[in-house]
């Protein structure tokens, strides 16, 4: 959520680690922005973020998704640490299940 009057973005975001554990997030990103690379697309998204606000912002389910920062596999438990810079190349993948 932004915060029009402080210039920042809020974010509180669920980690599951592995073995089933949560743990709970809470952030703040600069309200500025940053051109990253997403699945090829160039997109400007809010400054200052990680893979977890990232993925927030973008409004995906992280239970779904895995995460490739810069061509490093970046594992969930990490997502609330790992800087998203400017110029950084992102690819997500979304599991999707049928039958």
């Amino acid at each position: 959520m932004r915060d029009a009057a402080k210039n920042y973005y809020s974010f509180t975001i669920l980690v599951v680690l592995e073995g089933g554990q949560t743990r709970r997030v809470e952030t703040r990103v600069n309200a500025g922005e940053i051109l990253v690379k997403i699945n090829g697309e160039e997109r400007r998204v809010p400054a200052g973020g990680t893979v977890a606000t990232l993925l927030d912002y973008l409004g995906m389910e992280a239970e779904r998704v895995a995460v490739e920062l810069n061509r490093q596999i970046v594992r969930k438990g990490e997502w609330g640490t790992a800087a998203v810079g400017e110029g950084a190349e992102v690819e997500i993948v979304m599991f999707v299940g049928g039958g």
